[in-house]
Parts: C-alpha cells; structure tokens; sequence
C-alpha cells in the first residue's frame, strides 16, 4: 500500500467515525443544524481553523464553531467534503454546491481541485453553465472556468438548443470566451455563424450592434464574411423570424461550397442505411448524420432497396450485407449481397455474398474481420456464423450459437463478440447473452438479461455495453414496447438498469459516438407507428434527448459510427 492509499484508507476511517459519532471533539454549527467532527481533521484541510482552535475554545466546556455562510441543510455536505475531498457521487442542488464551495474557499481549505471538477463532468447542465461561471470566480478556482467553458464549446450545437435561455443570457464576454477557444475554431462554420446570430437576435434581447464583431469569429474569408453579414442584416430590416435566419445559413452553406472552410472535414458520421419508409416500401436511401453537430450533412443512395439488413465499420469503410428486398415475403427473399462504402470517394464496391442468405440478423466487426451472425431466410431461423476477413477478402464459417435465433442485437468488446436477446424456436424471445471468443472459436453464455428482448440494438460505450429499445413480453406473453435500457459489465458479468427511453422504439438503427448513444427512427407498437426522431442518451449525464429529424420516419433500418 502506497502513501496515497493508506491516507484515503485513513480518512475514510475517520468519515465512518464521524458518521458514528466516535472519538469527535468539537461541534460544528449552521443554522439549527449541529454536527460533531474531529479537530484533527478539519485543522489538517484548513490552517485557519487551526489558529482558531489553537486561538480560541468556548468558556462552558463543549468545543463547538459556526460556519458562516452555510445552511442547516448543507452542513452535512460541507463534512462530507471536508473528509473525503469529493461533493459525492449523488446530483446536488446547486445551491448546496455553491455554499460548499464558497465556505471552502473562505477556510482556505486545501483540496484536489481535479476531484470537484469530476462532479461537475457528471451533473452540469446547460442551465447552470453561467451559475458554474460566477462560482468559479468567486472561489478563483481556474480550473473550474476552463472547464465550464470547455464543456459549452464540445457540446455548443446541443447548448443552443436544449439551454437556448441561458446561451442567449450570456454576457459578451463570456461568448466571445466561447468562439475564441481553439475547440470552437475547428467545429464547423455553419454551427459558428449559427451560435452568433441566436445571442444576437433572439427573443429574450437584441444585441444586433455586436453582430459585425462577433461574425469575425466565424473561420470563413472576409468576402464570405461580409456575404454572410449583409444577407442576415437584410432579415434585420425586414423583421424576420429566428428560423429564417437559420434557413438562410443553412442555405447558404448548403448551395456555395466556399462557405465552408477549408481545414474543416467531418471526419465522423453516423450511417443511416436503408430501411422501411413511409410508404411502407424498403428504401435505397443513405444518410450520414453528424454527431458533433446533430444534423444530416450528406445524403446518397445505397446499391439496392433493402430492410432488415446490418452494417458496421471497418477502417472508416462502412461494409452492408443482407436484408430483404421487398416487404412481404417473411424473409422469402433474404439477399446474401454484401458491399462496402467508401466515404472519401463517395462511392459503392462488391464484394464476395455471404455463403447465405440473412436478415433481421447482427454484422460486428472485430479487429479487420466481420461477422455475419444467426439470422433468418427462407429456410427459418439460422444459427451459422460467418466470418469475413477484410485482408484477403474471403468468407468462411465458425462456430454457430447455440440455436438458431433472429432479432437479436450484437456488438464487440475487448476482442470478443456478444449477442444478446432474439426470437427462438421461431417465436419465443429470450434473456440469453452469447459471448463469442474467436481465439478458441467457441460461444460461452454470460449472464442473461434481466427481460427478455428482441428487435432491440446494442452497442459499446467504453467498457460497458448497453442494450436499448425493442420489444419485450408482459406478464401475459404480449410482445409490448421495451422502454427500459440495461448496461452490461463484462469484467463482473452483471446486468444493471439505467434511465427510460423517452419514446420506446424497436427495430431501430443505433450507434455509439464519443460517449453517446444514438438511437435512429424505429416503431412504437404501443402508439402504431414509425419515428423520424434520432434520440440520443449521454453516458455520462444519464440523461436522454431528441437531437434531430429525419427527413421521413424510418424503421427496420441499419446504422453504425464512422468512429466510436
């Protein structure tokens, strides 16, 4: 055990005899609230309340101090920070925070400023950005500033939208904090031009003087830029509406390729592929979404109309296989076509079909190899795993799963190749979790779902995986909507449960992107009908959000990331 480790192990002994009341020999007071402690200890985080207990103790025997500036209700967490270093693990008002804080500071307590701002990487929200702002500045925790606006430059596209308010209440300052930072400058033009013309002109005030100023921000060349000016100062006078200055920037990057700077590239893009449309027909149509700025930035075609099909990436190149060609037939005309995008050239290859024909079934990628796994078609449910290899652009077989089964969801984690949930024997859903080891080229059963789950989709978020959507079966055996998502650890074989879908889909596109999960289109059989909508769940926050639209509802399609 290192230095480090035997004083947390120390500290945490004394936070338990704190809690129990052992061994404390003062009283700390705020409000009516009364709470005891140990001089030691707080003499150790803070050298004036060592001169003070060296200094001063109260005539009637009982060893007590008051802590300005906290409330009764905060006083236990000011303890726990003083023990432990850490706001905890559980969202607090922010309030209690800010006294906390402020209280510490005025102590002069010392603390890992690293370990305050992991809290405020797990519960900042949008709305308490400028609250997180004046915070740090009232404890001069720099770290905490750089952070905040750190966070509002990552997530600019989502703080416009969902903490439109207090983007738009920000000081000028404070924006043009924002669209200085190197992050921002290399974020697309589109969402720049876009942020400076919503603080500008929006309901809550005008600030159309600063509009010259700040558009310089915007990484575009002067005559682009005062285009640009010029155009939105035409909406001014003719008392437009916000949406029409957002159309007009939309078009104007969409139509002249010069408004968009050089250096940018979107090197990452969700794939939207195929499907069943509105009109109930499979589509052809591929969208590719970009996370960073949730918004489709191209639109192309696919070889051929297909629904229940799989994607996945390799190397940046997105591989498609399978699926059904019309809508009616039950997998009667399952398609073993197998093709590969290329996004720097915009273009379709083929490549060698499956040894068989598969739909409604999971494509995961492994290293350079893909695996087409289980399935349906024409002679039912299938079994047979199948594995391409990418170097020498071959198909072959490994071991099959334990049954046949299809509407299951797959993803890959540390080398191996999981398979969760899917209808057996034709019918029944299952809980089942397969693991598939290519080392010894053998499927292992973990631990199964919580419920059974089919239709549903899996990815991969750091070392946890995440099962979301699809359909379930109710105490009477109806296949209901699954609303409830569940994280799998591999390292402890366990199941959890997380936050609800906002709106239940199945047979949904899903991938993951730099911590988030995005959820596209799908059907509601409790509502009867297909979605549009691409929801999002953050890891980290816990929380979900609807980040875009399609341009028509879409399900029993296949998405997959560019770059997790």
């Amino acid at each position: 055990m290192d230095d480090k480790q035997e004083a947390q192990g120390m500290m945490e002994t004394m936070q338990l005899m704190q809690k129990r009341g052992e061994f404390c020999d003062i009283f700390l007071l705020a409000g009516v609230e009364r709470q005891p402690a140990h001089r030691c200890v707080l003499s150790s985080r803070s050298q004036l309340l060592r001169k003070r207990f060296l200094d001063e103790r109260t005539r009637d025997g009982t060893d007590s101090v008051e802590i300005d500036g906290l409330s009764g209700e905060s006083l236990q967490h000011f303890i726990h920070f003083v023990y432990t270093g850490s706001l905890g693990k559980v969202e607090l008002p922010f309030w209690v925070v800010d006294q906390v804080l402020q209280v510490a500071q005025n102590l002069e307590m010392t603390f890992d400023k690293q370990t305050v701002l992991e809290y405020f990487r797990q519960f900042i929200q949008y709305s308490q950005f400028k609250l997180v702002l004046n915070l740090a500045s009232q404890t001069n925790i720099r770290e905490l500033r750089d952070f905040a606006l750190g966070f509002a430059t990552e997530n600019i596209a989502e703080f416009m939208v969902e903490g439109r308010q207090t983007f738009c209440n920000l000081q000028l300052e404070e924006l043009t904090d924002i669209l200085s930072r190197r992050e921002m400058q290399e974020i697309s033009p589109r969402i720049q031009a876009k942020a400076v013309v919503l603080w500008c002109i929006n309901e809550f005030h005008q600030q159309v003087e600063c509009l010259d100023i700040l558009l310089h921000y915007v990484t575009v060349n002067r005559s682009i830029r005062g285009h640009l000016l010029a155009e939105i100062q035409r909406l001014i006078d003719s008392d437009a509406e916000y949406s029409d200055y957002l159309d007009l920037i939309d078009c104007l990057f969409d139509n002249d390729a010069s408004m968009h700077d050089s250096t940018f590239k979107c090197d990452s893009v969700i794939f939207i592929t195929g499907g069943e449309g509105e009109n109930s027909e499979p589509s052809d149509r591929m969208l590719l979404f970009d996370p960073k700025e949730n918004s489709i930035v191209h639109q192309t075609h696919l070889p051929s109309k297909c629904l229940d099909h799989s994607a996945t990436v390799v190397n940046g190149k997105l591989y498609l296989a399978g699926g059904q060609r019309s809508n009616n037939s039950k997998s009667k005309d399952s398609s073993n076509q197998f093709f590969s995008f290329d996004p720097d050239t915009n273009e379709w290859s083929s490549l060698p079909s499956m040894q068989k024909s598969r739909s409604v079934f999971s494509l995961v990628a492994l290293d350079h190899k893909i695996y087409a796994v289980a399935g349906k078609n024409s002679q039912g449910s299938l079994a047979s795993v199948e594995c391409y290899d990418t170097l020498n652009n071959s198909w072959s077989y490994v071991s099959h799963t334990y049954t046949g089964l299809f509407g299951h969801a797959g993803t890959s984690f540390c080398g191996m190749l999981f398979i969760s949930g899917g209808v057996v024997a034709g019918r029944h859903f299952t809980y089942s979790l397969q693991c598939y080891k290519p080392k010894i080229d053998k499927w292992i059963h973990m631990a199964p779902m919580t419920h059974k789950r089919a239709f549903h989709s899996m990815c991969t978020v750091k070392d946890k995986l995440y099962a979301t959507g699809g359909n379930t079966c109710d105490q009477s055996g109806r296949r209901v909507d699954c609303d409830f998502v569940e994280r799998y650890c591999p390292d402890s074989d366990q199941w959890s449960f997380l936050i609800s879908m906002p709106r239940p889909v199945s047979l949904a596109g899903t991938a993951a992107f730099d911590g988030k999960i995005f959820v596209v289109g799908g059907y509601s059989g409790k509502r009867g009908q297909k979605f549009s909508e691409i929801q999002r769940y953050h890891v980290k926050r816990k929380q979900w959000s609807i980040v875009c639209s399609l341009p028509a509802t879409v399900m029993r399609l296949a998405s997959c990331s560019s770059k997790s």
